[in-house]
């Protein structure tokens, strides 16, 4: 019995890490823009907090979606990923004065939303397995919110060393993303 629950943690941290690599990647884009910390923690708990309803609603409707589902989450994702990091590099190519690009509203709805929506297709397979929903839901979310935050300290450091051109590469990151989501 402990061995089952030890290979049942195991397998859950390994799959909250691996559904959070893409908000880390996403996040040191994101980072380079030169975030207040209060914003790259409202931004992190975001994130951790799309991952984990998305993954509660997969596991909830479990069977229910299997057979209908296939590719299109992982096209959605990302056409989204690709249009808004096309955005991001376009507006890097106007001049202007430096204005904060950041996530805000919409874009951090919808980004958020792209990126947690692989943990509702992983949700569901969860939900045929068995796992512990709350203990998976907890566990995703703080891994996908440490990743977040990691990655946008990350990208604030580089930032320094790029200047200017650190909106078009984070934009580049996410459209790169989102073309690999998209073909991959």
């Amino acid at each position: 019995m402990f061995e089952q629950y030890l290979g049942e943690n195991t397998s859950l941290w390994v799959i909250a890490i691996a559904l959070s690599l893409d908000v880390f990647s996403i996040s040191l884009g994101f980072g380079m823009q030169v975030l207040r910390r209060k914003r790259i923690c409202w931004i992190g708990i975001v994130f951790g907090l799309f991952h984990m309803i998305l993954l509660l609603l997969g596991i909830v409707i479990g069977q229910l979606l299997l057979n209908y589902i296939g590719k299109i989450p992982e096209l959605i994702s990302g056409i989204i990923l690709f249009i808004i990091g096309a955005q991001m590099v376009f507006g890097s190519l106007q001049y202007k004065e430096r204005t904060q690009q950041a996530l805000y509203g919409w874009k951090l709805f919808l980004l958020s939303f792209s990126v947690s929506i692989d943990s509702f297709t992983v949700g569901i397979s969860l939900g045929l397995t068995g796992m512990h929903t709350f203990l998976a839901c907890i566990v995703l979310g703080i891994v996908s919110t440490l990743l977040a935050w990691a990655g946008m300290l990350i990208g604030r450091k580089v930032y320094h060393y790029i200047g200017r051109y650190s909106e078009a590469i984070g934009g580049a990151i996410l459209s790169l993303l989102g073309i690999l989501i998209i073909f991959g």
